[in-house]
């Protein structure tokens, strides 16, 4: 929609969506990195900027939980090696825990943010004026699904979810808390510069012609993303077919032929890998030609990409990311 709309505030909506979505996707990513220990994707980040978006992010939620926010952000600090969207989290986590201690006393809360750098090292301080966390919980406020909210308001993974992301990134989270004098939560990260020089890569549009790619086939369960596709590509001058499982998919390889063949993993009945398997038994010449597409981060998957080496793309995707993909499926093929 985006790329169908230049009113100014249309556009501003639709990216505040795209924002919220992609948010919630990387949310989810990251509770998958804590469960399967993934490494976080480094670049570097400017820690105050990262604040200053969870801040106002989060701003109509202080407002109306009557807290009032000081950010005493060093204006000094040096960037640093982290995976921005993991730290946004953690900070994230921290400052919901907080609020919602806060929300517990029957007066006006407040909550300081404050930013340092000690020798090596990052700091960043938050503050709350909470209840603070009684001394018989406080050894246990780390551990995974520990909670002292109720189940509607709380899993107990946040800040176990915030220590393990810390962690990887070579940090630790301290506390210190006193019953009925609030706390303050400590997120210390070593300061480690870029290794190489950045790359400045360019918003580019993909030629498909020079690609050679002009009939293409659709194989996935979800209409919403076989619709989604079949813009885009129809857009850059292909013509899309679609079909919503495994055996509609074969009757269709068999009657016709296709530059590419962009196909999900886990459907109901046959799935991608079992057509993946028939066409290359039956047309080899095809199989080459896959771009695969899963939601699903199970060992077997994850072990049938890296065994057969294919082209394949993570859900949820953005129009970008789906055309570089469809690029290095037929750079593959060439």
């Amino acid at each position: 929609m985006l790329g169908q709309t230049e009113d100014e505030k249309t556009v501003r909506d639709l990216e505040q969506i795209l924002s919220g979505g992609q948010r919630a996707a990387k949310i989810v990513k990251n509770l998958l990195s804590f469960a399967r220990e993934t490494s976080p994707e480094k670049q570097l980040s400017d820690i105050n900027e990262i604040l200053n978006n969870v801040l106002e992010i989060m701003e109509y939620d202080f407002r109306v939980s009557n807290i009032e926010v000081k950010a005493q952000l060093d204006p000094e600090l040096p960037q640093t090696m982290a995976d921005a969207n993991q730290m946004q989290q953690v900070f994230v986590n921290i400052i919901n825990n907080a609020q919602q201690a806060m929300k517990e006393k029957d007066k006006p809360g407040g909550l300081t943010v404050r930013t340092t750098r000690h020798a090596d090292r990052l700091r960043v301080e938050f503050t709350d004026t909470g209840p603070g966390i009684p001394l018989d919980q406080q050894k246990h406020i780390l551990e995974p699904f520990y909670t002292t909210k109720s189940e509607s308001k709380g899993t107990g993974l946040g800040l176990s979810i915030s220590y393990g992301i810390v962690k990887a990134h070579g940090g630790n989270i301290e506390f210190r808390s006193s019953e009925g004098e609030g706390s303050t939560f400590i997120v210390d990260l070593p300061i480690v510069e870029e290794p190489t020089a950045p790359s400045v890569e360019e918003t580019r549009e993909i030629d498909l012609a020079k690609l050679d790619i002009q009939k293409v086939l659709v194989i996935d369960d979800e209409e919403d993303i076989n619709e989604l596709i079949t813009e885009i590509l129809t857009g850059v001058g292909c013509e899309v077919v679609t079909v919503t499982n495994g055996e509609l998919a074969l009757k269709k390889i068999e009657a016709e032929v296709y530059d590419l063949i962009v196909c999900d993993l886990r459907m109901p009945g046959m799935d991608g890998t079992e057509v993946y398997n028939q066409v290359e038994q039956t047309k080899p010449e095809l199989a080459g030609r896959f771009l695969f597409l899963t939601g699903d981060i199970s060992d077997e998957t994850r072990e049938f990409l890296e065994r057969m080496a294919k082209p394949h793309l993570m859900k949820p995707f953005t129009r970008d990311t789906f055309m570089e993909a469809v690029e290095r499926a037929c750079t593959k093929m060439s």
